[in-house]
């Protein structure tokens, strides 16, 4: 999830195809306000089809935890609201728990 400008971009995939580990880059910026529902959609569409359990980092781990946590809701019967609770997530990461729930009001809305 990290863009190329951060640390040791290049040597993420060599390593994965060294260990036979399938590597998707799939850059997301460090600022929430520039994410938008379609890529985040396009993000979602690629978790799903690819082989679990899934290994998703970024430089600091909160766009990974974002991530993550829209995943499992969407594809399981996790509670968003509980998950951020438990983590603390919105003291810690406001503006990227505004967007994943702008996120999934989105999908309520479109079903």
């Amino acid at each position: 999830m990290r863009e190329e400008s951060e640390l040791r971009y290049s040597d993420e995939s060599r390593v994965c195809y060294d260990h036979g580990v399938t590597y998707f880059h799939f850059p997301v910026p460090l600022q929430s306000d520039t994410w938008s529902i379609e890529s985040t959609d396009k993000l979602m569409g690629i978790m799903e089809l690819a082989t679990k359990p899934i290994f998703m980092h970024c430089s600091g781990s909160s766009r990974a935890k974002t991530f993550g946590m829209l995943f499992d809701t969407t594809h399981s019967n996790d509670n968003y609201e509980e998950m951020v609770r438990e983590l603390g997530l919105k003291e810690k990461m406001p503006m990227m728990t505004n967007f994943a729930e702008r996120y999934l009001y989105s999908k309520l809305v479109d079903d």
